[in-house]
This record gives structure tokens, C-alpha cells and sequence, in this order.
């Protein structure tokens, strides 16, 4: 589940398009590598709780439960995720728009290592 509104090229006041690049280098220092791992998987996995999801991540990838539990604290205070104990993890607004900013950038990535430059 996603909360927040994003239409017209804009995210909870912040540009999607032109604006993004500019802020895209700095958003992507302000998250670390599990923390967008962590987005991820609560954009792509509904239904499941914070507990249940970290708890799967550390089985699956081989990552200290601790660790997992202190990014996802990180983004809550962030605003980021939106969290409950008895509900699904959800991304806000600002987590989808991170969550994107991050996703593009790999891709780019991803074209420049390939050779494949637009």
C-alpha cells in the first residue's frame, strides 16, 4: 500500500521531473543501501507487517535482524514509511518518491555499464 499523491509531475510539493535531478545526488546520500532495500520490498510486498517482512529479509539475504530493525526506525523517523504494529508497512509519499529517485538512478546505472547511453 501506498499513501501520498503523485500526479502532475510533483510528490508531496516535490518536482518528479526536472527538479528530481537536481536533488537526486542528495536524496540517494541520505539512504543507505538496506534502508532502499527496505522501501523496495514494502512497495513491492503487501500485506505483510514490519516484523514479518525484516524477519524474512534477514533469512533471505543473511542480514543481522538488528540492523534491518534500525534502518526501518531510521526511515519511519524520516517519514518515509508509515508503520503500525498490527498493519501492513506502508511507503508514504516521500518513500515512494525516494523509492523512485533511487530505482531510476540504478537503472541509469545499469545503461551506462552496459554501454547502452540515451
Amino acid at each position: 500500500m501506498v499513501v501520498g499523491l503523485i500526479n502532475e509531475g510533483w510528490c508531496n510539493g516535490l518536482p518528479m521531473e526536472s527538479g528530481s535531478e537536481k536533488l537526486r545526488p542528495l536524496l540517494l546520500r541520505c539512504v543507505n543501501q538496506k534502508q532502499i532495500l527496505i522501501l523496495s520490498e514494502i512497495s513491492g510486498k503487501s500485506g505483510e507487517t514490519a516484523t514479518t517482512l525484516l524477519t524474512r529479509l534477514s533469512k533471505e539475504r543473511s542480514l543481522p535482524l538488528s540492523t534491518l530493525k534500525l534502518n526501518l526506525k531510521k526511515l519511519i523517523s524520516l517519514g518515509l514509511v508509515l508503520q503500525n504494529d498490527s498493519k501492513p508497512a506502508a511507503l508514504s509519499g516521500s518513500g515512494l518518491f525516494i523509492l523512485k529517485i533511487a530505482q531510476d538512478s540504478l537503472k541509469n546505472d545499469l545503461k551506462i555499464r552496459r554501454g547502452h547511453v540515451e
